[in-house]
């Protein structure tokens, strides 16, 4: 009997073993065999780890497609994808056009990428998110975006360094969101985002121009303890529950035409003005201690 309980596990660990080395090594040939192709047209799920990968990976190429009208093709990915301690030296895409050829992916199961680098292209425009979506620790060295995404499932963006500019305008999250502790070298538009449930920003850091405008927040808007030296823009957004910027950081912060619930910028620090012109609060309450009256515009 102890031969068997010994066994067993041990054999178990085998076949793990054995089927990670299967699917790295079916990764590295070249869709030969059971490659990348073949694992995403089955739905089965791919953990990649400690990978250089030097070509493009356009994910909306390897799977099944359907044709949307337009010259549109809609592309369903059904696999688990984990990459961890990966450095993507070609494009990553879920979002490839071509003339009048334009195909989105839809990702129906969660997307992980663990301490990743990324040298190239990264475009998931358009595309729809299922399920859960995190990068975390990964570097951006050239300009990711996400415009138009849809993402139906929790979103973990935390500890990312983002390079170049980085785009989210357009997109729809259903769930909340965490970019906690990131950090945007140049500029970032959040113009025209529709969050659904909570968005946090804890300790993020943006040091190019931030565009936020048309931004709807249905839920908590947590903008705390964030550095931004460059100009940060809200105007016409609605912030539907609370919005804190409590020991914030920055430079310019125009918040004009915006709907606020609550407004609270305890202990911040401004080096330039704070724009709130033709703003409205719902509950009345805007919170500032430590801001000079006089960098206020707009309120009485």
């Amino acid at each position: 009997m102890k031969t068997l309980k010994i066994s067993i596990p041990l054999f178990i660990v085998f076949l793990s073993v054995v089927s990670f080395q299967c699917t790295k090594q079916s990764f590295q040939s070249n869709n030969e065999d059971v490659g990348v192709e073949e694992l995403l047209q089955k739905g089965e799920p791919i953990f990649i780890k400690d990978l250089i990968i030097a070509k493009d990976l356009n994910i909306s190429e390897l799977v099944a497609k359907a044709k949307m009208g337009g010259g549109r093709e809609y592309a369903i990915c059904g696999s688990v994808l984990v990459f961890e301690n990966c450095t993507f030296e070609g494009d990553l895409t879920g979002d490839f056009r071509e003339r009048n050829n334009h195909t989105t992916t839809s990702f129906l199961h969660p997307v992980r990428f663990i301490d990743c680098d990324f040298k190239r292209k990264v475009d998931f425009s358009e595309c729809e998110f299922r399920s859960a979506v995190s990068f975390f620790r990964c570097t951006f060295y050239e300009e990711p975006s996400f415009q138009g995404a849809s993402f139906r499932g929790k979103v973990a963006m935390r500890e990312n360094h983002f390079f170049e500019n980085t785009m989210f305008q357009d997109a729809v999250f259903h769930e909340s969101v965490n970019f906690s502790k990131s950090v945007f070298h140049k500029d970032i538009s959040f113009q025209n985002v529709h969050f659904n449930d909570r968005l946090l920003m804890h300790s993020i850091k943006i040091l190019g121009y931030g565009d936020f405008t048309l931004m709807d927040c249905d839920r908590d808007f947590l903008f705390n303890y964030a550095e931004c030296p460059g100009k940060l823009v809200f105007d016409h957004s609605f912030f539907r529950k609370r919005s804190e910027f409590i020991s914030f950081n920055g430079n310019d912060l125009s918040m004009r035409s915006c709907d606020f619930y609550a407004l609270k910028m305890d202990k911040s620090v401004l080096t330039g003005y704070l724009d709130l012109e033709s703003s409205r609060f719902d509950k009345g309450d805007f919170q500032r201690e430590n801001i000079e009256y006089e960098k206020i515009i707009g309120i009485n």
